[in-house]
């Protein structure tokens, strides 16, 4: 990384340089097979060019209807083109970045450009809502950033001078200035493209097996082809025609022509149906492979949940303040944020009634200070957040409640009041706060969860629940979608490497998981 001004930025030249050098985020597109590669897999086979040596004998005698068996040899020639290329074109499509724009620094001015012209140690404003689409460190400012698409942790990830972003992750809140340190492939998202569009090599036991019928036709047809025709020409002194014609028939009969006719069409509807469902089939062989899976491996967030919260329940404390109704309270606090986080819009299901009380000011929340405040006139200051930074030393009355929560895989916060105004200082709590209840919010579940872990359970198929989240709450949330060996569960940031392929056999649920390990634990699986 070079030391580039923050407030300058890259020069022109700099920046076409460095594009120049394939330094930028234009070559972060991985390349699949080819139109051409697809079309060449799919006509020069062994079974096309039997069929095809045949059709040649006969038509070079005039029989031409006797050729029509070609009509089977392109129509699954087309139905394999077809899948390649429209499955190809769908994974082209794959990107993790979504943004079409990027602001940056150029020459001193701010400049917005296309995501694609962004190159390395370029000065990036990052504000909240925007998708980072270069991995960067941050020189000035700080933020929340939202990294499930790249880690799969739910919870937003406060960042500050010094720390990285990762491209395909999104400001929550806050505003800073980053300087591109990885583009392109190299990048996070780049790296996570890649491997979601790499060319593997076929792995069918069906295309295997037909290809070993065909090759042992192709052996055994040659001389018995060849003791065929010298017997109708030179024994039985047949005409060539006539020798040619009886000999492709018999040989046709040999081949397996509608064998795998038969199997491109059924594989070809059920590629078809899959679509349908929003599944992508990377060849024909995909549906084979998906009837032969035995371990299926689920993320939670967006996955087994909505990838949202919702609030369990609000457990009044018996604060003095009793003059004070908790629904007007909630709901004044909900309206008093129009930009609400993933906990706001939780209680705003519950309490959007609005409020008749005047706003004077609000914190926002920061995962700094782990709480948000609301300052209205005649209902004081409200404050809510994790018991331990709003009440302090306070908060020891109610920590067996919240231990109890967090046991079932469950987040605690503490409505909190004042009657005091909020201080100037903005990361400051007015004084005499006190407690007025516990609200309780849980993961989403997704109504169709354990429904489909049920179906999986019936057709013999092991489920893995692999996750960056906390792996107790993670636990919890399976076991309320209905797994089996819900309990039986490891904090991936504990095992070491030399120990991830003997946990993945032991232990059904993974948390605390990094990318790297999600990788590690297929891998062992597989074996």
């Amino acid at each position: 990384m070079d030391s580039i001004d923050i407030n300058t930025g890259l020069t022109a030249s700099q920046a076409e340089s460095r594009a120049a050098n394939g330094r930028s985020n234009s070559g972060s597109d991985i390349k699949t097979k080819s139109s051409f590669q697809i079309v060449c897999e799919n006509v020069f086979t062994l079974f096309n060019l039997i069929n095809l040596i045949l059709a040649v004998m006969v038509i070079s005698v005039g029989s031409y209807r006797n050729a029509l068996f070609m009509g089977v040899v392109i129509c699954n020639t087309a139905i394999g083109i077809f899948q390649g290329i429209r499955a190809k074109r769908a994974i082209d499509k794959l990107s993790i970045i979504s943004a079409p724009k990027a602001r940056v620094i150029r020459d001193g001015n701010e400049a917005t450009i296309p995501v694609g012209e962004v190159v390395l140690d370029d000065i990036m404003i990052l504000s909240s809502g925007m998708q980072i689409c270069a991995d960067a460190v941050v020189l000035e400012g700080e933020c929340e950033t939202d990294e499930s698409l790249i880690t799969g942790e739910s919870d937003a990830i406060f960042k500050k001078n010094g720390d990285e972003l990762f491209s395909g992750s999104f400001v929550v809140s806050g505003r800073v200035k980053a300087q591109a340190i990885r583009v392109g492939a190299e990048s996070a998202s780049g790296r996570i493209t890649g491997g979601s569009k790499y060319i593997k090599k076929g792995d069918s036991e069906m295309m295997k097996s037909i290809n070993r019928i065909i090759k042992l036709v192709s052996i055994c047809i040659v001389p018995f082809g060849a003791i065929m025709l010298y017997k109708s020409l030179v024994v039985l002194k047949q005409p060539l025609e006539a020798s040619i014609t009886a000999m492709t028939a018999a040989l046709i009969g040999m081949i397996p022509e509608g064998l795998v006719l038969l199997t491109g069409i059924a594989l070809a509807v059920s590629a078809i149906r899959l679509s349908r469902n929003n599944t992508l089939c990377r060849d024909l062989y995909c549906v084979e492979s998906l009837a032969r899976v035995d371990v299926l491996c689920l993320d939670k967030t967006g996955t087994l949940t909505e990838g949202c919260m919702e609030v369990v329940k609000t457990e009044p404390l018996g604060s003095s303040d009793g003059d004070i109704d908790l629904d007007t309270a909630l709901n004044a606090f909900v309206s008093a944020f129009p930009e609400p986080n993933s906990t706001l819009k939780a209680l705003a299901e519950r309490y959007s009634g609005g409020t008749a009380h005047t706003l004077r000011n609000t914190v926002p929340f920061s995962s700094a200070r782990k709480w948000s405040a609301a300052e209205f006139d005649v209902l004081g200051t409200l404050v809510l957040g994790a018991p331990e930074f709003v009440m302090g030393e306070n908060s020891a009355q109610i920590s067996e409640m919240c231990a109890k929560y967090s046991a079932n895989g469950m987040r605690t916060l503490v409505l909190a009041r004042s009657p005091l105004p909020l201080p100037e200082h903005p990361g400051a709590l007015p004084q005499d706060l006190r407690a007025v209840a516990l609200i309780v919010l849980s993961d989403k579940l997704r109504p169709s969860a354990p429904a489909t872990l049920e179906y999986f359970r019936q057709q013999g198929v092991d489920i893995k629940v692999i996750s960056g989240d906390d792996p107790t709450a993670v636990s919890m949330i399976a076991k309320r979608a209905g797994l089996e060996n819900a309990g039986s569960f490891v904090d991936m940031s504990r095992v070491p490497d030399g120990d991830i392929p003997n946990a993945a056999e032991k232990y059904s649920v993974f948390g605390r998981t990094t990318p790297d390990q999600k990788l590690r634990l297929i891998k062992a699986l597989k074996a």
